[in-house]
């Protein structure tokens, strides 16, 4: 996204076109120490990014952990609500919410859980104050439902 597309956003989809920058940046570079691939496969702003994760140019697992230590402590909050039941059944997990910044702006994760417990259908929504939760719509579901499972959402 171009600064002049990012200047014409409000605050609260700047907020969340930056978390979603964020978590794909994760995502690639998680990608990249688990496949032990090449820094030169990576773009120069992600391979900056390596000396702060721990590589000293032989040390993947040093990346994994310090990303999955970053990833995990990234939400404010991780929660699971269950579907509609006849009571006495056992409630089963159905959807999912991860909380990642509260106020003006807010933004959440949002999404269902499938039949094994992992991340399903996830969306990226923000909101102003006394503003409606919104689709952010430039943010993949594949990479959120990535994020949801690495921090805890996968049951």
């Amino acid at each position: 996204m171009t600064t002049q597309e990012k200047e014409q956003l409000s605050h609260a989809e700047q907020n969340a076109a930056a978390w979603f920058e964020t978590i794909a940046e994760w995502e690639t570079l998680y990608d990249w120490a688990t496949n032990e691939e090449e820094p030169c496969s990576l773009d120069w702003e992600l391979r900056k990014q390596l000396k702060q994760l721990g590589w000293d140019g032989t040390d993947y697992q040093a990346v994994l952990d310090t990303l999955t230590t970053q990833v995990q402590e990234a939400p404010l909050s991780v929660q699971v609500r269950s579907a509609w039941q006849e009571p006495g059944e056992t409630l089963e997990p159905a959807e999912f919410c991860v909380l990642l910044s509260t106020g003006g702006p807010a933004l959440r994760i949002i999404g269902g859980l499938n039949q094994h417990g992992m991340p399903d259908g996830a969306s990226l929504q923000y909101q102003d104050w006394a503003t409606p939760w919104t689709r952010y719509w430039q943010a993949s579901a594949a990479t959120l439902e990535w994020f949801a499972g690495m921090v805890g959402v996968d049951l």
